[in-house]
């Protein structure tokens, strides 16, 4: 019986050509696969370094009820606010706990702090807080009631490369705006009252602070 190869290769060529489209298709998909996870982790370092300054900014009121803003960073940071919350006890019992209370916000005050310098901490009292605006010749000591305490809620600061950012509770949350007129008029929808530092304010240096600069 006779061989003929002409028919297998043919059948040859037909395989050869199926595993080649079949490794090409594979080829292709390990490429899209590998250029995905590229593009995805450029965008993470890119999240990442766009976070890194404001990564080191944080706040928090220690057991003596004064309140601190840090900025570990090597940058300065403009247009802060730091929103000030006045709370009222109320020692209504609850499900017969003497014990028992609930903090009720009474007051919330946007103070206007401007800069805030490389690797410091800037601490805040209860008393150093007036409501009023530098132009204003009406400046008073924001209201402390009875059973109250004052924390810091929220700041909103922008960093060296003109992002404005959102600190609260936690998280730390990127805005497009980047005035501080956009964080007065942020103040005013959370029923804030713009307020200042009297005389001048305590800044501490932090020597845990970051070298990289931008």
């Amino acid at each position: 019986m006779s061989i003929d190869w002409g028919r297998w290769g043919t059948i040859a060529g037909i395989f050869v050509g199926a595993a080649g489209l079949i490794f090409t298709a594979w080829a292709t998909y390990y490429n899209a696969e590998v250029a995905s996870a590229t593009l995805e982790q450029s965008k993470e370092d890119a999240e990442k370094e766009e976070r890194r300054q404001a990564s080191l900014v944080n706040y928090w009121t220690d057991e003596k009820r004064v309140m601190h803003v840090v900025n570990r960073s090597a940058d300065p940071l403009t247009g802060t606010l730091v929103y000030v919350a006045v709370e009222q006890a109320d020692y209504t019992p609850d499900h017969g706990d003497p014990n028992w209370k609930f903090w009720n916000q009474v007051g919330l005050y946007a103070v206007v702090l401007e800069t805030i310098e490389p690797c410091s901490d800037i601490t805040i009292s209860a008393g150093d807080v007036i409501t009023g605006s530098s132009a204003s010749s009406r400046l008073t000591p924001i209201k402390q009631p009875a059973d109250s305490a004052t924390s810091i809620a929220m700041i909103n600061f922008v960093d060296s490369q003109g992002v404005s950012w959102v600190r609260t509770g936690g998280q730390l949350i990127k805005k497009s705006e980047r005035t501080e007129e956009t964080f007065l008029q942020m103040s005013k929808e959370h029923d804030a009252e713009t307020a200042l530092l009297k005389g001048a304010r305590s800044v501490k240096t932090v020597t845990s602070c970051s070298s990289e600069t931008k």
